[in-house]
């Protein structure tokens, strides 16, 4: 796959994660449990995508850091955005489209902050506040 960290993969081995290893920027691993036996220096991570040929898409542009996290059968991408005022937003990407899931219907109340795993049915659990409170969410079409 080149650089960059997987971390899910669906069945059209379409593979989602991050150019870098999130929570790691600027550091320097040593061995190979991150990365080559030699040196490793992470960057800040970008959210990634490869296709079954190894080839990356980008899946988000203009973010301060980001990250997919998991990958449907149909495609559809979901993960975490930070903008350049440090501000996270839960994201889905679907058809080479990026969606903040604060943009799509929802019951009021609602930050979506980070989405985690999306469902064959569409379905997208994560974490987001709530009236000001930090909760898990289940996200429904």
């Amino acid at each position: 796959l080149g650089a960059g960290v997987p971390f899910a993969t669906n069945k059209a081995d379409f593979t989602v994660g991050a150019s870098a290893l999130p929570g790691h920027a600027g550091e320097a691993v040593y061995g190979n449990f991150f990365g080559p036996a030699d040196r490793y220096t992470f960057a800040t991570p970008h959210a990634v995508a490869w296709d079954r040929r190894g080839r990356e898409v980008t899946l988000v542009h203009a973010d301060a850091r980001s990250v997919a996290w998991d990958v449907a059968d149909d495609g559809t991408v979901v993960g975490m955005l930070q903008t350049a005022d440090e501000k996270h937003l839960a994201f889905r990407w679907r058809h080479g489209r990026v969606q903040f899931l604060d943009d799509l219907p929802h019951p009021p109340g609602w930050r979506f902050e980070s989405a985690y795993a999306v469902a064959s049915d569409g379905s997208i659990v994560g974490i987001g506040t709530y009236q000001g409170i930090a909760t898990a969410f289940v996200w429904h079409e």
